[in-house]
């Protein structure tokens, strides 16, 4: 099951599945009805999850586009089952410690299977701490999982599913029938193992010299110490560029790793290049995505996490794919 939620964190959800479909995932995962209606609009067929929550008064949307949901709840449950006239994939939810979605009991998952017009297709748990090896809690969550299912032998799961990308890659007791592949599909962990799918880059609009003594950007937060070589970079927080970067991020020019300087702004943010030979206007700065600067570094700078950081890339950045 590949996740593709969040406009599949940043890539490109229709683009992303139309890939995967050819590369033979079996199944797709999106968070929320208006994500697999907009896989459903542009064509693609393959099975879909919704893993979050469907108001019930769009039930009919989902068996009218076969898309399967997540339960997690009876009453929920319940809710969705009377406003149902056919069948519905349902994949139910168990929480084992993540302490976010998810039934508590083998008796409430029996319930829900039992619901008319349920087709219990599937059951699972999210891992909470399994990109971590080695350590104690995803193997403790497997346990719960396991003891519930010790009590319901007497319902036939197509599918049972554990493993986000770090169970996928670390503990292998946790793959059972299917793997959720998240963040590892897109190679943004910043290990040499991995590819990154997504390098974001942007041009310099403007080189300018600055003396000893001015100060850059909003605020006034960088004051140069030194004469120094400016270049004005055509991206901001309005495209992803987070400003928590500010005075603290790094960008590739030329193979050399240069510094944010001054507060990120809405369209643009600078960069000191004075240690770059022959800087020019049109030039091109990877962000992040390249060998040297990958999207785990940036994050750690700003702040924050590699996955806000690809999900935070706007809908006003063009994304160019190369198959």
């Amino acid at each position: 099951m590949a996740v593709i939620k969040a406009n599949a964190y940043g890539h490109g959800a229709v683009q992303a599945a139309e890939v995967l479909e050819r590369c033979g995932v079996d199944y797709l995962a999106v968070a929320c009805i208006s994500e697999a209606l907009e896989l459903r609009r542009n064509g693609i067929k393959m099975p879909i999850l919704i893993m979050g929550y469907t108001p019930v008064e769009h039930v009919d949307l989902l068996i009218e586009h076969n898309i399967a949901q997540a339960v997690f709840e009876l009453e929920y449950a319940k809710g969705l089952s009377k406003n149902l006239s056919q069948n519905l994939p349902v994949h139910i939810k168990v929480n084992t410690g993540m302490n976010r979605l998810g039934v508590r009991s083998a008796q409430e998952v029996r319930e829900i299977a039992r619901l008319k017009h349920f087709v219990p297709e599937g059951i699972f748990t999210h891992l909470a701490d399994a990109d971590k090896p080695g350590g104690s809690s995803a193997g403790e969550q497997l346990a719960v999982f396991n003891g519930i299912m010790d009590e319901l032998v007497d319902i036939n799961f197509q599918i049972t599913h554990c493993a986000n990308s770090g169970g996928m890659l670390y503990y292998k007791e946790s793959r059972l029938d299917m793997v959720r592949t998240g963040l590892a599909m897109y190679g943004a962990e910043g290990n040499p193992n991995y590819k990154p799918v997504m390098r974001l880059w942007s041009r310099i609009a403007q080189i300018t010299r600055i003396g000893a003594g001015q100060t850059i950007s909003y605020g006034r937060t960088y004051k140069a110490e030194r004469d120094m070589t400016i270049a004005v970079v055509c991206a901001g927080y309005a495209d992803g560029y987070m400003r928590g970067l500010s005075n603290k991020g790094l960008a590739e020019y030329n193979g050399v790793l240069v510094p944010v300087v001054g507060r990120v702004c809405m369209d643009m943010f600078m960069l000191d290049v004075s240690d770059v030979k022959d800087a020019k206007a049109g030039d091109t700065v990877t962000l992040f995505g390249s060998e040297t600067l990958s999207a785990a570094r940036v994050a750690e700078l700003a702040g924050t996490i590699h996955y806000e950081l690809l999900c935070a890339v706007s809908d006003r950045v063009p994304r160019n794919y190369i198959y």
